[in-house]
């Protein structure tokens, strides 16, 4: 029901991206027509909760239409099992933007994505003592931008960050609930969650049970 409601959600996005209002319609085109505001949708567990068949494409074309589609998986071989190697590879490769966290364990993951950031040059100091003066000696050494090991331990809060053809980062990544001003709405979500369950189970007939409208029999 869940990946029901996505696919159904992204569809009409699409129409509205296609078909933009009379008033929009009316208005001198800025280049190509899209949803204004953007529309934002987020997949969590997205392998299991949201499998939506065409994902691969739509990450390579929703950009286009203003449609900021956000995936979010367990890890690589979730992806593999729920779509086959070549689909998880097509939707990797898709993501504009990818965004690695610590805690993978399969060691052919962790070298493909080592691989991908490649080596960097290091320069190495060197003193030799017991002459007058020392003497001090700069080379220049390669190694692993990161290492397999680096890219497993990656700490809470922090991230790898891969943007298109630009050099990797590690970036930090808070959590919503470290921003007051999230924090503060969540709580009033909550309280209004609340209560919206009190009003209901308070106005409920007898017996707890809710009266159908317009039904037949």
């Amino acid at each position: 029901m869940v990946n029901a409601l996505m696919v159904e959600v992204l569809h009409r996005a699409d129409i509205l991206s296609q078909h933009p209002a009379d008033e929009r319609s009316a208005v001198a085109a800025e280049g190509d027509l899209r949803l204004d505001p953007p529309l934002r949708v987020v997949m969590d567990e997205a392998s299991n909760i949201t499998p939506v068949e065409d994902l691969a494409s739509r990450l390579a074309d929703s950009g286009g239409r203003s449609i900021q589609v956000y995936v979010y998986i367990l890890s690589p071989a979730q992806l593999r099992q729920r779509r086959g190697a070549e689909g998880a590879v097509e939707i990797w490769d898709n993501a504009a933007i990818k965004l690695v966290l610590g805690g993978l364990s399969t060691a052919a993951d962790l070298r493909g994505i080592s691989d991908l950031l490649g080596d960097r040059q290091v320069d190495q100091t060197s003193v030799s003592t017991g002459r007058s003066p020392d003497q001090v000696t700069v080379s220049t050494r390669t190694e692993r931008a990161l290492t397999v090991a680096a890219l497993r331990k990656l700490g809470d809060g922090e991230a790898l960050l891969l943007y298109r053809n630009l050099r990797a980062a590690r970036v930090r990544v808070p959590g919503t609930w470290e921003d007051p001003k999230v924090d503060t709405v969540v709580r009033a979500s909550r309280r209004g969650a609340r209560q919206l369950i009190v009003d209901v189970q308070t106005t409920a007939p007898s017996g707890g049970a809710f009266t159908p409208v317009g039904g037949g029999g």
